[in-house]
């Protein structure tokens, strides 16, 4: 079974980009994810309680990303998947209730930063592609280096890398 989780962040900015601190919520961005591959197919879904702040320099480079997402606000419009999603076997809701990150280094072409999911921490690299609407970072990680999912004990279905993917519009 193919499991590939992609999550976009879609934030849109107001004006032109300028050297400003950017508070982003839901009232200007949307936090969406697609997980491929499932006994379900494809899943589409949001989480559709966040915060965070992008940073853009005067150059309109984007220096800094950080934020959270509130895991019980997980939505793929089918309850009964959303609950299970939140239960312990997966993100934990009640024990583990954000998921955050918070960029380190700003490149050129990349944000470096740590991603926080269930109480563990691993780096991650974003890459940076300036498009005419803002900026597109990807990047993918392990879903089990995490413990989140089914068969993270028995390290079934391990090999199926979670893709990130954020959107920043102006």
């Amino acid at each position: 079974m193919k499991f590939f989780l992609t999550l976009a962040a879609v934030f849109a900015l107001t004006g032109g980009l300028y050297a400003a601190e950017i508070a982003v919520t839901p009232n200007n961005g949307k936090v969406l994810f697609t997980i491929k591959g499932t006994l379900a197919g494809t899943v589409n879904g949001s989480f559709d309680k966040f915060s965070g702040t992008a940073i853009v320099d005067d150059n309109g480079d984007l220096t800094a990303l950080n934020g959270t997402v509130e895991v019980s606000s997980v939505n793929t419009a089918n309850k009964g998947r959303d609950d299970h999603l939140r239960q312990d076997d997966f993100f934990d809701a009640a024990k583990f209730p954000s998921i955050t990150f918070a960029s380190t280094e700003a490149k050129s072409s990349s944000l470096h930063g740590n991603l926080t999911i269930r109480d563990i921490t691993k780096p991650i690299v974003l890459t940076i592609e300036k498009t005419a609407e803002g900026f597109s970072l990807k990047g993918s990680l392990n879903r089990v280096d995490f413990a989140v999912g089914d068969n993270v004990k028995t390290n079934m279905s391990v090999d199926k890398p979670l893709t990130i993917a954020v959107e920043i519009k102006k």
